[in-house]
């Protein structure tokens, strides 16, 4: 979906002609504006229903959010739709390279060399600092850590009287580091044709 509406671009031009005729071009993007950022909220909804997070844990209703950040803007001579957020929702809609340094680090308070990447479910949403049990595994033909796994413990069973040693427990991987993702593009996310018949239908509603 592009930020900035082209009207030039509008399958239909006899239609916009005709609605030039009878309208002001700043009539025309406000009306564009409302049916496309209308539609593009409905469609973020549908993929918040359709596409719940692949990890399996607590949802976060991350398109939903998004959802609720769609709107438009008039500009001088065009309309701008857009979609303000949750962080990454660009990313997942144009793709790109995402790399560390940018942010500081919630594990060592320092700038980020890594990304932290969920490998369960518990860790989906959640930052590497919200668990108080994480520890650095190294790969030495690497020569950085590769992931962050909870560090052994004793588990303890309930006796009558105390508690005994129960075996080991931890050691799984809570999150792959990594220094670097790279997303493709997905537009099925936001379809042109879901923008296009929107902006169509618009315009239809001007010649009523």
């Amino acid at each position: 979906m592009p930020d900035d509406f082209d009207l030039s671009n509008l399958a239909g031009n006899d239609l916009l002609g005709r609605v030039r005729i009878l309208t002001s071009e700043d009539a025309i993007h406000k009306a564009i504006g409302r049916g496309v950022s209308q539609a593009v909220t409905d469609r973020l909804f549908t993929v918040n229903r359709e596409r719940p997070n692949a990890l399996g844990g607590k949802r976060t209703n991350f398109y939903g959010q998004a959802a609720r950040s769609t709107g438009f803007r008039l500009l001088p001579g065009e309309v701008q739709i857009f979609v303000a957020g949750p962080a990454g929702i660009r990313l997942r809609i144009k793709g790109g390279e995402v790399t560390p340094g940018k942010n500081v680090s919630s594990y060592s308070g320092k700038p980020t060399r890594l990304l932290a990447i969920p490998a369960v479910t518990e860790a989906y949403a959640k930052k590497p600092k919200e668990f108080n049990n994480l520890r650095l595994l190294w790969s030495k033909s690497k020569g950085r850590p590769v992931a962050l796994v909870e560090a052994p413990a004793i588990k303890l069973r309930k006796t009558k009287g105390g508690f005994k040693a129960g075996g080991k427990i931890g050691g799984r991987v809570i999150y792959w580091l990594t220094d670097r993702t790279v997303h493709k593009p997905d537009p099925s996310i936001i379809p042109d044709n879901v923008v296009n018949q929107a902006a169509k239908a618009s315009l239809n509603q001007l010649l009523k």
